[in-house]
């Protein structure tokens, strides 16, 4: 259970603070919004990244070199149907966005 929301990037003591004893209202917005960012954290830099983009490499070799008739490219087509568009949208959303992609974190 959560106990404590502290609505800051930077350890700013000014910065707001909400607790299960805030109104009810305030307490519920708070925890939909952490549960909102929680979601988009995860779909734009857990999934996208380790399940989009690293899938990149591999299926444009195997479409390039693999021939249609060995069974390695014939095991893989059905899982990468689509993988390339969904790429091109998410690095169009990822470049309107301005985010740029730092491994070191």
């Amino acid at each position: 259970m959560c106990l404590i929301i502290y609505n800051s990037k930077y350890r700013v003591f000014s910065a707001p603070v909400w607790t299960p004893n805030d109104a009810p209202n305030d307490w519920t917005a708070a925890k939909l919004f952490v549960a909102n960012a929680d979601f988009h954290m995860h779909q734009f830099r857990t999934h996208a990244l380790f399940c989009h983009i690293t899938q990149e490499p591999l299926c444009v070799a195997t479409s390039k070199m693999l021939p249609e008739c060995h069974p390695v490219f014939k095991l893989l087509r059905p899982h990468f149907h689509g993988e390339l568009s969904v790429l091109l949208q998410l690095l169009f959303v990822f470049k309107f966005l301005g985010v740029r992609f730092d491994f070191h974190q």
